[in-house]
């Protein structure tokens, strides 16, 4: 069977990864969490390890089970903006089209307003360094 990579990341890295990582977060043992998905818990150390990839059905059993979907499962770390973009979809995903419309153009709006400040601090540091190089 071909290895797939994301990112540089074999598939079943990031699998394994995430799923300790939300067993732990939860507070399970690698044994209750084979309880909730009717596996035993010799069955949940191998995919925690990345020796053994679940079946399609398992996954979406233990996706379940740590109250998340199987898209966040296969994802990579939340070490970047990444996590935030993460977060943000999560906290979205129940609103209408139009209360998502709204917050997006809020965020856009915020973040068009502090790009425009941080553009003026620079202009201002460099008008009162005195340096008449750094005026234009």
């Amino acid at each position: 069977m071909k290895r797939t990579k994301h990112n540089g990341t074999l598939l079943s890295e990031l699998l394994s990864r995430n799923i300790s990582k939300r067993r732990k977060e939860l507070g399970l043992t690698q044994a209750e969490l084979g309880q909730l998905v009717q596996l035993e818990s010799e069955s949940v150390a191998p995919f925690e390890r990345g020796i053994h990839l679940p079946p399609l059905k398992t996954l979406e059993k233990l996706s379940i089970a740590l109250k998340t979907n199987v898209v966040d499962l296969l994802d990579p770390p939340d070490d970047s903006i990444d996590g935030d973009i993460k977060t943000f979809r999560r906290s979205i995903v129940h609103l209408s089209d139009h209360e998502r419309e709204l917050i997006l153009n809020v965020i856009v709006t915020m973040s068009t307003y502090f790009q425009r400040e941080a553009k003026r601090r620079v202009s201002q540091s460099k008008a009162l360094s005195g340096d008449p190089e750094n005026l234009f």
